[in-house]
């Protein structure tokens, strides 16, 4: 990465858990489900959004649009680039993308934070054979 540098990094994980229905928390066990081949994964919250959002694109547009990271793999046509803003526009006038209540926040959550430690420079004793 750099020659001559010693780089340290520190990773740390963080795992919040949730309580199922009928708890306030309102969970889903997404690592529970199914196997999805086509995400190479279990669904997720941010994938279940995905979906509704593809679905109801599909029904107010007839096509989904192309910035969803798996629109190429949903059932349907993707937006031609000409009808994206036209699309986009009928979705917020009806407050369409905002209908997916059925996602709700995964039961276990984890994140990583990655952070540079350290850098310096080193000199190497072993020359190269």
């Amino acid at each position: 990465m750099f020659q001559d540098m010693l780089v340290e990094a520190s990773i740390s994980q963080q795992t919040m858990a949730r309580l199922p229905r009928p708890f306030q928390t309102d969970c889903e066990a997404y690592e529970k489900g199914s196997f999805r081949k086509e995400w190479g994964g279990y669904q997720t919250h941010a994938g279940c959004i995905q979906e509704c959002q593809m679905r109801i694109e599909q029904e107010v547009c007839n096509c989904t649009l192309a910035y969803h990271e798996y629109s190429a793999l949903f059932a349907g046509r993707l937006c031609a680039y000409q009808v994206q803003k036209m699309c986009t526009d009928a979705l917020n006038k009806n407050g369409m993308i905002t209908k997916c209540e059925d996602c709700h926040l995964g039961c276990e959550q984890s994140t990583y934070n990655v952070r540079l430690a350290g850098i310096s420079g080193y000199k190497q004793t072993n020359p190269k054979m």
